[in-house]
């Protein structure tokens, strides 16, 4: 039975951090992690936070079945028309980090149009160095 975890880009560390039950969190760099049932969920509360204060804290995650962790030599998936970006991004931490923040967003959202997404079959998680985000990290669904 695949294990459940808990997954968010890591601001600091710049990666991505996942948690399975009461294992150490692991931090995966240079990887494709991929999630099934995987649901999107933001704090309500954290993303006030975030918003008025200007400060980023782990408020949303990606909940999911892992299925896999694969090493991986760059981001394949931001140029394959196959998948679509999903981001949340309530607060610009830096500029110049490839990402336009949105805190009229509280929710995690595909970046083409702006669309909430709560759940997803499958998720591909990929972190990699050559990502322009703070956390060195992109999420995936399937178009």
């Amino acid at each position: 039975m695949p294990a459940k975890v808990a997954c968010h880009g890591n601001l600091n560390r710049h990666c991505l951090s996942l948690k399975a039950g009461s294992e150490p969190m692991r931090h995966i760099r240079d990887s494709v992690v991929v999630l099934r049932c995987a649901s999107f969920r933001v704090q309500p509360k954290g993303h006030e936070r975030i918003v008025s204060l200007g400060r980023r804290n782990v408020v949303a995650r990606i909940y999911g079945e892992l299925e896999s962790v694969t090493a991986v030599d760059g981001d394949a998936f931001n140029t394959d028309g196959n998948y679509r970006r999903v981001s949340y991004n309530p607060a610009s931490v830096a500029k110049g980090q490839g990402e336009t923040p949105h805190p009229e967003r509280p929710f995690f959202y595909t970046v083409d149009d702006g669309k909430p997404i709560r759940s997803a079959d499958t998720v591909y998680l990929v972190t990699h160095s050559t990502i322009p985000t703070r956390t060195s990290t992109s999420a995936y669904i399937a178009t």
